[in-house]
Parts: C-alpha cells; sequence; structure tokens
C-alpha cells in the first residue's frame, strides 16, 4: 500500500472583490443601490426645479406683456381725452377724466416696475416708464392749455398725436420684445425639461448596469465558494480526502473552505500513518509466520529424535 495520499489540485486565484468580507460585499452593493438611486433623484429634481424656475419666469413675461397691452389701450384713452378737451362745451369738465385716465397707467406702471425682469426686457420696460410719462404730461399740459383757451387747443390739435407718438414706438416694441422673449423662454424650458428627462434615462440606465454587475460579482463571489466547499463535503461523506474545495478567497466562505481544507490535509497525514503502520504490522505478521514455521520444523525434529532415542 501508498504511504501517502496525492495532494490535491491547486485551485484558481481569488479576486480583489472575492476578497473582501461579506459585510464589505453587501455594503458595497447597497451603497451603489443608493447612489443610484440618489442621482436619479437629484436628476429628476434639477429638472423639476428648471422647469419651475422656466415656468415662472414665463409667467413674469406674460404678466408684462399683459400690462404692456393695457398701457397701450390706456394711451388710446388718453388721446381721446385730449380731442374731448378740444371739443366739448366746457374742456375743464374733462379734467376729471383725464385725473382717472392717468392714475390708472400709473398704477399699471407701478406693477410693471415690480416685475423681476432682467436684461433686455428690464430696458424695455424703463424705456416703457420714461415716455409714458413724458406721454402724460404731454396730455396733461395739452388739456390744461385747453381749458384756458380752447380755441387755440383746437388749432393745435396735431399736438396730441405728436404726444401720442412719444409712447407708441416703445410700447410697440415692448409688446414685440415680450412676445420675442416668451417664444424664447417657452422653447428654452421644453429643451430643458427635455434634457433633463435624457439625463435621467441614461442615469437609470447606467445605474441599473451598476447595480446589475455589483449584485452579480456578489452572488458569484458567494455561491461559487458555496458549491466547491458543498462539492468537496459530499467527497468527504464518501471517504474521498482529495477533493479540495479549491477556494483560495479571503472572506468568510474562504476561511470556512480553508478550513476544510486544512481538516482534509490532517485526515490525509492520519490515514497515511495508519497505513505505514498497517504495513509494518504485516512485516512484523510475516516474520512471526516464518519464525513460528521454524519453530514448527524445529519441534518435529526434535520429536523425531526423541522417538529414535
Amino acid at each position: 500500500m501508498s504511504s501517502s495520499l496525492p495532494p490535491p489540485p491547486a485551485g484558481p486565484r481569488s479576486s480583489w472583490f472575492a476578497d473582501r468580507p461579506l459585510a464589505v460585499k453587501f455594503g458595497i452593493m447597497i451603497t451603489v443601490v443608493v447612489l443610484a438611486f440618489g442621482g436619479l433623484l437629484v436628476t429628476t429634481l434639477l429638472g423639476d426645479a428648471a422647469g419651475r424656475a422656466g415656468n415662472i419666469e414665463l409667467g413674469t413675461l406674460s404678466q408684462a406683456e399683459e400690462l404692456v397691452l393695457q398701457l397701450d389701450t390706456r394711451a388710446s384713452e388718453l388721446k381721446v381725452d385730449g380731442f374731448k378737451a378740444a371739443v366739448r362745451e366746457n374742456p375743464a369738465d374733462q379734467l376729471p377724466e383725464l385725473a382717472d385716465d392717468i392714475a390708472t397707467p400709473e398704477d399699471l406702471l407701478a406693477q410693471l416696475a415690480a416685475l423681476p425682469l432682467t436684461g433686455e426686457a428690464a430696458t424695455a420696460v424703463a424705456d416703457v416708464q420714461s415716455t409714458y410719462t413724458q406721454y402724460t404730461e404731454a396730455i396733461t399740459a395739452y388739456v390744461n392749455s385747453a381749458v384756458a383757451d380752447q380755441a387755440g387747443a383746437r388749432v393745435r390739435w396735431e399736438e396730441i398725436q405728436a404726444a401720442n407718438d412719444i409712447t407708441d414706438s416703445t410700447v410697440g416694441a415692448a409688446k414685440d420684445l415680450f412676445l420675442e422673449l416668451k417664444a424664447e423662454t417657452d422653447a428654452r424650458v421644453e429643451a430643458t425639461v427635455l434634457r433633463y428627462e435624457l439625463i435621467s434615462m441614461v442615469t437609470a440606465g447606467v445605474s441599473l448596469v451598476v447595480v446589475v454587475v455589483v449584485s452579480l460579482l456578489t452572488l458569484r463571489s458567494i455561491t461559487r465558494p458555496v458549491g466547491r466547499v458543498k462539492a468537496s463535503l459530499e467527497a468527504l461523506a464518501v471517504g474521498d480526502l482529495t477533493r479540495d474545495s479549491g477556494v483560495r478567497a479571503k472572506d468568510e466562505i474562504g476561511q470556512m473552505a480553508a478550513s476544510l481544507d486544512a481538516a482534509q490535509a490532517s485526515l490525509r497525514e492520519v490515514l497515511a500513518g495508519v497505513v505505514s503502520s498497517a504495513d509494518a504490522v504485516a512485516a512484523s505478521s510475516e516474520e512471526l509466520s516464518a519464525s513460528s514455521a521454524q519453530i514448527a520444523a524445529s519441534a518435529e525434529e526434535t520429536s523425531a529424535q526423541s522417538g529414535v532415542v
């Protein structure tokens, strides 16, 4: 019989991830999942914030456009006040109506100035405020002159249209500008929403791939060593001590497999010693058998000699 058992085959080398403890592996997997969902959540929140900011800006521009349109209407009413002062029987009766028609656009201008506008929009509002003030002052001066000298004011009726022309161009330019800015803002908001939707989809796809990869690595680092340990134990159960687990990882499963391999190695050494002892006992038994045969032969010879005597 052989005095020793064959050595087990060498297993594959372990990777860095396989050497990490199970707590670290599951911690990495959980961290990846949290980061993935966190990135998706941040992207979604940023997209919503950008969309809300764009909608607020769009609402501000719409409100400014509406105020400018109302100012345009009030400018026509102020022009009518001038014509009325030139033709009505008592021009002084036009003063209360003029005061109301001036108070309304002043309130509109105050609301327009309170809007958080910047850039070209703020410049356009400033121009409207400046020219509208000049316009109301010109109409007021004309109505007052009509109250003082209606006949003379009728001769100068062109001053009404000239005063209206002061603000007409700036109000028209402001209307066109706000219409253009609304279109640009609407397009920008739509582009921003689409961009963040794309970023969200890309983030979700990349996150899903990373989560799947880490999950598969974790699953593989656990199921494969467990399968090798199971095969080694099954071989041990039927008396095969040469089936090494082949697990070289340094995590808890690898440590368990190393302990099993050490136990198998110890059992192989013990069995090798038993085999050696059995060989020695067999050799001693053969020597004893030979000695017994010699003794028996000597006894027979002695018995024969005794018979002769």
